[in-house]
């Protein structure tokens, strides 16, 4: 599964990838015992399927197995796990202001690198942060739009 984890809030579109799937009104993810969610076929080696809501309390890390099934029933073994992280929070951002090519402090929690890329997005720009701790990332800021 591409990616991973991703945050307890779901919402994230998770790439299943295998072997012999099919085009059904019926495919479905499963989520170890937390839920059934619906899928979609997009190639007969790869399935996407969007993470559930778990418990946003949390503190750490939840596994769970992902299964796929093709009828909505019957679930495939499978090896593959996907993991549920806490929710992202933003407590500040240093400076607030600056000129093209400032370093952006973002100070907040749960910035797990484990959870792929984190962005900035600044304007209409989107940058890659630099995970520094799980809770501090830092961000370039981009060159200023022309009008």
């Amino acid at each position: 599964a591409v990616p991973s984890m991703a945050s307890c809030d779901g919402g994230t579109n998770i790439s299943i990838f295998g072997n012999s799937f099919f085009l059904s009104s019926l495919i479905a993810c499963k989520f170890g015992d937390v839920a059934i969610v619906p899928a979609d076929f997009i190639s007969r080696n790869q399935l996407s399927c969007t993470s559930p809501e778990v418990s946003s309390e949390i503190e750490d890390l939840m596994e769970a197995s992902i299964q796929v099934s093709m009828n909505g029933v019957d679930f495939a073994p499978s090896s593959a796990r996907f993991h549920f992280g806490p929710p992202i929070k933003l407590i500040s951002i240093h400076p607030d202001r600056g000129h093209p090519g400032t370093q952006i402090a973002v100070n907040g929690t749960n910035f797990h690198s484990t959870y792929g890329t984190i962005v900035c997005i600044i304007g209409n720009n989107t940058i890659r942060a630099k995970v520094l701790s799980s809770t501090q990332l830092s961000c370039i800021a981009p060159p200023q739009e022309v009008e």
